[in-house]
């Protein structure tokens, strides 16, 4: 049971909004912190690095996380006038520094 051993278990944390990762993008992270053997619990990517001081090492494997959002469709031509909303997935590669 990995998750009971060091600080693996903790939860995945944004470092530039300090916001916790929930959902399936927690899920990836933790499992990719225990695959690599991460002590720290804090993911970025590479211009919120940058904007900390931090380097990402030339070669570094990304982790994706995936983030929904609400667009709003405009009405289509044939008779409809209502606008519609509908959700939109982006793949956002993330960085993990190596503190082991």
């Amino acid at each position: 049971m990995p998750w009971h051993r060091g600080r693996g278990g903790c939860t995945p944390v944004n470092i530039a909004s300090g916001n916790t990762y929930r959902g399936v993008n927690a899920l990836a992270l933790w499992v990719e912190a225990q695959v690599q053997g991460f002590g720290s619990h804090l993911w970025g990517t590479y211009r919120q690095w940058a904007e900390k001081g931090a380097i990402v090492r030339k070669g570094q494997k990304a982790s994706y996380v995936v983030f929904y959002k609400q667009v709003e469709v405009a009405a289509d031509d044939e008779g409809e006038n209502d606008s519609k909303t509908r959700a939109f997935a982006r793949a956002t590669p993330v960085f993990k520094m190596p503190t082991r």
